[in-house]
């Protein structure tokens, strides 16, 4: 995967833009980067020109101060869209895994011209109790002390090994080493920080968000997510009846890297079923 930067609303932007064909956007989660879609790339490039960028605060993505930028979903669906601008994207398929699914669906709730169809993967965003150590981590004061001090590589990697995968296999020593690197960028823990409070806490208007979706709807959730419980997606079905549902059996929150070949086929799917048509890609 060739990294790329593009300046757009004044942050410097770390996106991957790789294959030929009508364009698709992958939006990343918390913690992580666009590197949560490498496994899938090749599957789908073939057919689609892929756009994965990484979030603000994420990746190789700029982390301005948290006193002049808000980390919120609304803000990072905003620089999304201008993203796609900067690249000739009129309107294109979007897939939001976990936080970026909450994303995703900001950003057709914001520019619903730029959205043709929505898949969210083991999503985020429905209102739900947070686990005890999400409650510590956001208490005042000390939440920021132990999310600042001592989330250290030992429990990065305890988080994918115990919550984010079904298998400790998956957390390699290379996925572990990267996501903490990124942590340790300047700025890097306080944009995190900030987005825990801005983005990845309950969102009383998510559901009404969800139910203004006027366009396809697509949710594709691993049984056995810790995370975002399948129950999720069971009350997002709810919500939005017109909304499809694959369940991966046996997979848990992260699909792209649990279960590659599975997720690229529901995505092929998912993205060559856009009767709305594709935008109009740039020359990549």
């Amino acid at each position: 995967m060739q990294k790329k930067f593009i300046t757009v609303g004044g942050d410097s932007i770390c996106y991957i833009d790789e294959g030929k064909g009508p364009p698709l956007l992958l939006v990343h989660g918390f913690l992580v980067s666009h590197a949560v879609w490498k496994i899938l790339l090749p599957k789908l490039t073939p057919h689609f020109r892929v756009i994965a960028p990484d979030l603000l605060g994420h990746g190789d993505s700029a982390r301005p101060s948290v006193d002049t930028t808000r980390y919120s979903a609304d803000h990072q669906a905003t620089r999304l869209g201008q993203l796609l601008d900067a690249l000739g994207i009129d309107r294109c398929p979007v897939v939001g895994h976990s936080m970026g699914g909450k994303v995703a669906v900001h950003l057709t709730a914001m520019h619903p011209q730029k959205v043709s169809r929505l898949m969210l993967i083991d999503s985020q965003g429905m209102p739900q109790p947070l686990p005890f150590l999400g409650r510590l981590v956001l208490t005042p004061r000390l939440g920021r002390f132990i999310f600042m001090k001592l989330y250290k590589k030992p429990a990065v990697r305890a988080y994918f090994k115990n919550d984010v995968f079904t298998h400790p296999r998956f957390a390699t020593e290379e996925m572990v080493d990267e996501v903490y690197r990124c942590l340790e960028l300047p700025n890097g823990r306080a944009a995190l920080y900030a987005t825990l409070h801005q983005t990845v806490t309950p969102e009383p208007g998510f559901v009404e968000k969800v139910q203004g979706i006027k366009v396809d709807l697509h949710l594709l959730w691993g049984t056995l997510d810790k995370i975002f419980p399948l129950s999720i997606a069971r009350k997002l079905q709810e919500i939005a009846p017109a909304a499809t549902l694959k369940v991966l059996e046996g997979v848990g929150h992260s699909p792209p890297e649990e279960a590659p070949d599975q997720t690229a086929e529901e995505i092929l799917a998912f993205a060559r079923a856009d009767s709305a048509g594709a935008g109009v890609a740039a020359a990549g």
